[in-house]
């Protein structure tokens, strides 16, 4: 049988059925297999060249003051040599030279450059912003004095859009709610959370005196 490889371009051996391919750019080979009495096949093969390192980030992310995120990088394309990575700004970040980085926030949104290079290809350059959410301001009800069991109202207010939990020894007409009636059996601290949709917390209490 005989075994033709067109073009012969980049390969080891152009007569050869499984020949080494060393292309420095992209090629359409047509390989036709013949034999004694005539009869021959022929089948195309596509060798793509890719030139350039790929990567992608995730999107961007809004976090608390003070939080920690990891920057993940997925690797799409690079070469068998390796990629290295170089992230900026470095300062917030524990390690500027590897694929994910963890970047602690202080209260500053910040836009991260990483640059990954790869042998001779064309190194890719992706950002990622990380916006940081203030923590919200938080208002509560003032020092109560009452006597046992009495409906005792208090409440929560911010300037952000929050969700609230109270905390206390004793039951609440809403555990959950912005407003709510505590009926207390003793003298305690009565405390309330309060969280913006990005998982940002802040805390206060009420001090409640049980007087008999």
């Amino acid at each position: 049988s005989k075994i033709v490889w067109s073009p012969g371009l980049y390969l080891s051996d152009s007569t050869s059925a499984n020949p080494v391919c060393n292309p420095l750019a992209s090629v359409n080979y047509t390989v036709t297999a013949s034999n004694n009495l005539g009869c021959s096949s022929t089948v195309k093969v596509q060798v793509a060249v890719q030139n350039k390192v790929d990567i992608s980030l995730p999107a961007d992310a809004t976090v608390c003051t003070g939080a920690s995120l990891k920057l993940q990088t997925t690797l799409i394309f690079g070469s068998d040599l390796g990629v290295s990575y170089v992230w900026s700004p470095a300062a917030y970040l524990n390690n500027a030279g590897i694929a994910d980085p963890v970047a602690t926030m202080d209260n500053s949104s910040v836009s991260f450059q990483v640059i990954a290079s790869s042998g001779h290809c064309v190194p890719d350059t992706q950002t990622i912003v990380v916006n940081v959410s203030p923590f919200p301001d938080l208002e509560v009800s003032a020092s109560v004095a009452t006597t046992p069991d009495a409906g005792v109202p208090l409440y929560a207010d911010s300037h952000q859009e929050l969700t609230y939990q109270w905390y206390s020894k004793d039951s609440f007409s809403c555990s959950d709610c912005r407003r709510t009636i505590l009926y207390p059996t003793q003298t305690q601290i009565v405390y309330v959370d309060g969280t913006n949709r990005y998982g940002c917390t802040v805390n206060d209490s009420v001090f409640i005196e049980v007087q008999n």
